[in-house]
């Protein structure tokens, strides 16, 4: 398993393997990559926890983090519900909304450029 730019705590990445197993959670293929869903970039907190964290295949990681095509923004915004399904069952009805605001500037990008 490839350990990115940014590393999640070894705890974090058992537990994701533990949870998800070791394939890709869009496609199903060998995973080989842990992807964070919400990009760490985006200096919300609590990103590198393991909520945040996703197994995927080479082909879909770089499909999600340079998405070119309708199909492709699709899979990026699959990811990110993904992630907001976790983040609700982790935080309070204070913290969940920061990562809800997230998500719904990605699906208006999507549908300025594909609607």
């Amino acid at each position: 398993m490839k350990r990115g730019g940014r590393h999640a705590s070894q705890e974090d990445r058992e537990a994701v393997i533990a949870r998800d197993g070791l394939l890709c959670c869009l496609c199903g293929a060998l995973g080989v990559d842990f992807d964070h869903a919400i990009r760490l970039s985006s200096a919300l907190p609590h990103l590198n926890e393991a909520w945040n964290l996703n197994i995927l295949c080479r082909r879909c990681h770089t499909e999600v983090t340079l998405p070119d095509t309708k199909e492709k923004w699709s899979k990026a915004l699959q990811v990110v519900q993904l992630a907001l399904h976790r983040a609700y069952t982790v935080f309070t009805d204070q913290e969940y909304p920061v990562y809800y605001r997230y998500y719904k500037q990605k699906l208006s990008r999507f549908k300025q450029l594909y609607d």
